[in-house]
């Protein structure tokens, strides 16, 4: 069954209709990009209309359009702040945290996080060897959680969510 348990941090979006993809400064990012690209065709059209005609530039100037837009939009879907979870109902972005424990706590970290009962893991040890790996998804009051625990990086509990 080990097996099959799937990597929070891959599928964290899939455990709960309630946890989305952040999608913040969109816009801001669609202006800037378009600003720059109008900034750029404009002067790259000054100085193609002096050597070619006017419809080459223009051409040319959208094609340029279109290849800077979608560059730059797919550099910030992949390195922007677009991936951040969060929660939909109170539109607040989960934060991540890892705690470490002891190897010889796994049984007992398994059984809380399986049981929901997040607040006992705080009566373990924290270790400073990611041995046992409690990989936590939550927002800033932790009214929302969303828990997975690893041992020497592999999953040992399914992902669960605690409201």
């Amino acid at each position: 069954m080990e097996k099959d348990l799937k990597n929070i941090d891959k599928h964290i979006y899939t455990v709960s209709s309630d946890i989305t993809k952040c999608y913040k400064h969109i816009t801001w990012a669609f202006i800037c990009t378009a600003i720059g690209a109008i900034a750029l065709w404009l002067y790259m059209s000054y100085e193609t209309i002096a050597n070619h005609p006017a419809w080459s530039a223009i051409a040319l100037g959208f094609i340029f359009i279109g290849v800077f837009s979608v560059g730059t939009i797919l550099c910030y879907y992949t390195i922007g702040d677009c991936h951040a979870p969060y929660h939909k109902p109170t539109r607040q972005r989960l934060s991540r945290e890892e705690m470490y424990f002891s190897s010889s706590n796994a049984e007992n970290i398994k059984k809380h996080i399986n049981e929901k009962d997040i607040k006992a893991l705080d009566k373990y040890p924290k270790g400073i060897v990611p041995q046992v790996v409690v990989i936590k998804y939550s927002n800033d009051d932790d009214s929302i959680m969303a828990v997975q625990a690893f041992d020497n990086g592999k999953p040992i509990t399914d992902i669960v969510v605690c409201s």
